[in-house]
């Protein structure tokens, strides 16, 4: 029988390498400490300061005051794919800016084995460095306007941590993970499993390691104003996901669960933030302060509306 190790938390480059899943550009988890005179229920991002970000926070974890109410929607009208969009994400002023980065949808397809081709979005750090630097992501848009996750490559080498190393390579999973269909109902639960296997270094010693992603993700609601570092957006669409990573080597499962996690989208628009709070982390909500959209083959700068 194998064992199953359950585990919480990990270093930055497990979610780098199991799944750009879902939009989430990496995390670690830490307990910052309060400072003196800060209430608690208050610094709801353990800054140890009443900031902007907070109020990010408030709304995330309140959205339900917000709520315009239930519709169906077609994912494909809020997650725009076209070569060339751009999507800049901040963690907002006085916040660390290392993991400042941005999606870019690159002018080439990925062919899949199945015959298909992939949208490629290449994660790009401010920096030059970051946990998703060298990664991008493969989407797909089938017929039917249904959106789906259908692996990553890499041109760098991940560090997962537990001794084990991803060079680069292109994974391809053999059932790709749903993120929205066509006339899509609030509250409806989609669900998925992704297999596959990467080549990997452990301790210096190459093998395979078998990879399976189950993803749950529920459009939760439209909130009637939000804002971000670019301005304030009217009628954004809630999406939550929770992802257990699985990771199989010989007779042991090591299991990674990455829960309550949040996208907030804008028709016509795409992904305006990202809030990893529920995690506790030290990214805390990235949102959307500059990006460019083709509409026609022209680019068209994003603007808060």
């Amino acid at each position: 029988m194998r064992e199953r190790n359950r585990i919480h938390s990990l270093s930055f480059r497990v979610r780098a390498t199991c799944l750009g899943l879902l939009l989430a550009p990496g995390l670690v988890f830490c307990q910052p400490a309060h400072s003196q005179g800060v209430s608690p229920a208050l610094d709801l991002d353990r800054s140890g300061e009443i900031d902007s970000n907070d109020v990010f926070l408030f709304a995330s974890i309140w959205l339900e005051m917000y709520d315009i109410g239930a519709r169906n929607f077609n994912i494909e009208d809020f997650f725009p794919m076209a070569g060339g969009n751009t999507w800049h994400y901040t963690a907002g002023i006085g916040e660390p800016t290392d993991e400042n980065f941005a999606f870019v949808i690159e002018q080439q397809f990925e062919p899949l084995p199945s015959g298909f081709e992939a949208f490629r979005i290449r994660n790009d750090y401010d920096a030059g460095r970051g946990d998703r630097q060298g990664v991008t992501d493969l989407w797909r848009y089938d017929d039917s306007g249904n959106l789906f996750y259908e692996g990553f490559l890499s041109d760098v080498t991940l560090t997962l941590g537990l001794g084990i190393e991803v060079p680069p390579q292109v994974v391809y999973f053999s059932d790709p993970l749903p993120f929205g269909i066509r006339d899509q109902e609030v509250g409806q639960i989609l669900q998925g499993t992704a297999t596959s296997t990467i080549e990997v270094n452990v301790n210096d010693q190459p093998m395979e390691l078998v990879f399976e992603a189950t993803g749950e993700l529920q459009a939760t609601g439209f909130l009637q104003t939000f804002a971000t570092d670019l301005g304030e957006f009217t009628d954004v669409l809630r999406v939550r996901f929770n992802v257990t990573i699985g990771l199989t080597m010989g007779d042991e499962v090591f299991e990674f669960d990455f829960f309550n996690n949040t996208v907030f989208f804008k028709e016509g628009i795409g992904p305006i933030a990202i809030d990893l709070s529920p995690d506790v982390n030290n990214n805390g909500a990235l949102t959307i302060d500059m990006g460019t959209i083709f509409v026609d083959g022209s680019p068209v700068e994003i603007t808060a509306q």
